[in-house]
């Protein structure tokens, strides 16, 4: 059942506009102008499916009134008729430049008239009908893929927080924020250059029993395990435990498995990065204690006496430096 249609009729005369919307569709509510700034008021605060302009009323600005309905985007499928007395080709061309559908003759016969408006009416009810079902299938996409749409942007936040993360607690906190948003508990286990890394969703310590349960968990070198409502992930030096992943949720366990496993590996390839930015602080640290006071102090004369011997000004003619300057 297609909606009542609004139209929006600027005219200043009462016996044409009352000959148009009583010759016509009962499904088309019609409001009238009767003046420039009354119609534009009524665009402003409304959108129409058809809108008839009287060219002659508009006084030149007839294109503005066009190019306006035009430019708002909740407007992209009102017809635009204009109604003119003028039936000059040029007035045509300037119509349709506007962005009109349709030029017709005052002149002409009211039966013309209806004919334009109904063949508008048919343009919108098809696009009613077309947008009716794009908006049923988006929604039915939506609904089938929102998961998958939500994964993709959670997998590219980690990504992105961690490529700012300088330091392995602010690696951890990157996958701590997004496991809260998952409502997931966890305990995480990262192994790096210097130590071992631990982390729990309520910031407890490891107990024994979670301690063994990593190595015995390692040691079976499967990269996901399931036991109950825990599963455990592991790839390369990031080991991670889901205490309460929701079993009873077939779709939903198998979406989070493929989730969470992209995740850690994420967070495995910036926990390299970090080592090797460690080794290289840890080197720079060591060669700076190596480094003797007195030896320090000597290259840094010889580099304050090379920089004088290269501030001397170069010359062409030798003749005319000392002997002295020469054999030195």
């Amino acid at each position: 059942m297609i909606d009542k249609l609004t139209a929006l009729l600027i005219e200043s005369t009462s016996e044409i506009g009352d000959e148009i919307i009583n010759y016509g569709e009962s499904n088309i509510s019609w409001l009238v102008a009767n003046n420039i700034t009354n119609a534009l008021t009524l665009l402003e605060s409304s959108v129409f499916d058809l809108v008839l302009i009287n060219v002659e009323l508009c006084e030149g600005r007839a294109s503005d009134i066009c190019k306006k309905i035009r430019s708002k985007q909740e407007d992209l499928y009102t017809s635009v008729v204009y109604l003119s007395s003028k039936p000059h080709l040029e007035n045509r061309l300037q119509a349709y430049a506007a962005g009109a559908d349709d030029f017709v003759i005052k002149s002409s016969s009211l039966l013309e008239l209806q004919h334009k408006i109904n063949v508008c009416i048919n343009h919108q009810n098809h696009q009613r009908t077309l947008i009716g079902s794009y908006e049923s299938r988006h929604l039915e996409f939506l609904r089938e893929n929102f998961d998958a749409i939500e994964d993709n942007a959670t997998l590219l936040s980690v990504y992105k927080n961690c490529l700012s993360a300088q330091s392995i607690e602010q690696l951890a906190s990157v996958l701590q924020k997004k496991l809260d948003g998952l409502q997931l508990a966890y305990s995480l286990q990262i192994t790096t250059e210097q130590d071992l890394f631990r982390s729990k969703y309520d910031g407890s310590e490891f107990s024994p029993m979670e301690v063994d349960l990593f190595t015995s968990l390692r040691a079976n070198s499967s990269k996901v395990q399931n036991f109950g409502h825990k599963s455990y992930f592991q790839h390369h030096d990031v080991e991670l435990v889901i205490h309460n992943m929701p079993i009873e949720d077939a779709e939903k366990y198998g979406r989070l498995k493929d989730l969470l496993h992209l995740i850690i590996t994420v967070i495995n390839d910036k926990n390299k990065m970090l080592n090797v930015l460690l080794l290289a602080r840890n080197k720079c640290a060591d060669m700076l204690t190596d480094i003797d006071d007195n030896k320090l102090v000597e290259t840094r004369d010889n580099l304050l006496i090379l920089q004088s011997i290269l501030a001397v000004p170069p010359t062409e003619d030798v003749e005319e430096l000392s002997d002295d300057f020469i054999y030195f």
